[in-house]
């Protein structure tokens, strides 16, 4: 029997990008959720329009908890295989049968994406990524290359052992926390990144914020 997939595309303000998200996605799997967290633009009838199952909070909540609305609401319309891809582009939707196809070979929970940064992005975000994954290695003693990439395609069966309570851009971080902490098999996989806005990526700000969360979850780690 053909496995049930469905893609979770949170979007927050991403009127001028969701169309074209969810056509490409739609090439690929038949299930699209867009969560609308509560934006102010046109992205809920954006979405509406396309098809998609479409999703509303009503304020904004954080990426997190948009990940989690579609994640459980897949997961109750019998999604076997669950994909979350960033709704702003930086993903390359045409590289989820690849995803989904690795996850089957390898008999692993979740497959992760790992970013091949262009050349000409900001070197900012390259070493603010860099710092948080070596943070990451000494804190948690694992190996894993990219620990804040949203795109990521996991067993539904394993939602229980990643389920995360971080309300914004935690989430991918904590889901690799719990992944380890559970032993959940995993692969790492790269994926083509690209970035349309100059605020997106890590900055300094929020490298302190996930510096922060590392060092509290790792005070009661094991």
């Amino acid at each position: 029997m053909k496995d049930k997939v469905f893609v979770i595309l949170p979007a927050y303000n991403e009127d001028k990008r969701i169309l074209t998200a969810i056509k490409q996605c739609k090439k690929y799997v038949d299930n699209v959720i867009v969560v609308d967290d509560g934006s102010t633009d046109n992205t809920f009838n954006q979405a509406q329009k396309s098809g998609a199952i479409t999703l509303k909070h009503i304020v904004n909540m954080g990426k997190g908890v948009a990940m989690k609305t579609g994640t459980e609401y897949a997961i109750q319309k019998g999604a076997d295989i669950i994909v979350v891809i960033d709704a702003d582009g930086q993903h390359n939707p045409s590289e989820i049968p690849r995803l989904i196809k690795l996850l089957k070979q390898k008999k692993v929970g979740i497959v992760l994406g790992m970013r091949q940064m262009p050349p000409d992005s900001p070197v900012i975000f390259r070493l603010g990524n860099w710092g948080l994954n070596q943070i990451f290695r000494i804190m948690f003693g694992s190996k894993i290359e990219d620990t804040q990439n949203g795109f990521r395609v996991f067993n539904a069966k394993v939602y229980p052992k990643l389920k995360w309570k971080s309300q914004r851009y935690f989430v991918e971080t904590e889901m690799i926390i719990n992944m380890l902490k559970n032993k959940v098999s995993h692969v790492e996989t790269p994926v083509q990144t690209f970035y349309h806005d100059h605020y997106k990526g890590t900055t300094v700000l929020i490298g302190l914020e996930y510096f922060i969360k590392m060092l509290e979850v790792n005070i009661g780690w094991g």
